[in-house]
């Protein structure tokens, strides 16, 4: 069999079908729990589908209605992980863990710094209500 390159184009056809996205939001409203996860993965919809993650992740750059249903996938994640974590559902560390790594949240502390490069020292500032005076009441 004699195979001409620029009829077939570079590299292997894609298996990646338009029902795909469907089967992806779907999963990201409903199907995860069914799949008995604690929250919503791209891996687990990999699985799903019987591809790779790598693969999932080219069609959703290379398909905008794919690439959208991954998008709902993680978003259903975020959500699920601040109200699991915040409820006490889920460990608040595991839940960090993969906000930071899935959805580019971090911690933040601000250290300032003086023009010599050492660390200026904290200021801390109280406001609050002024005293008002006590007025006494007669019986």
């Amino acid at each position: 069999m004699t195979f001409n390159a620029e009829k077939l184009g570079r590299g292997r056809p894609s298996s990646y079908l338009p029902e795909y996205a469907d089967i992806a939001y779907e999963y990201s409203e409903n199907t995860w729990k069914d799949c008995g996860d604690l929250i919503p993965t791209i891996e687990r919809l990999a699985k799903v589908l019987g591809h790779t993650v790598k693969g999932l992740r080219d069609w959703g750059n290379k398909y905008e209605d794919f690439g959208a249903s991954l998008d709902a996938i993680k978003e259903t994640q975020k959500i699920v992980l601040f109200n699991g974590s915040l409820g006490g559902e889920y460990n608040a560390t595991i839940a960090k863990l993969i906000l930071s790594a899935n959805h580019g949240m971090s911690e933040k502390t601000e250290q300032h710094m003086t023009s010599d490069g050492s660390l200026a020292p904290t200021t801390i500032t109280l406001r609050g209500i002024r005293s008002l005076p006590i007025i006494e009441q007669d019986d």
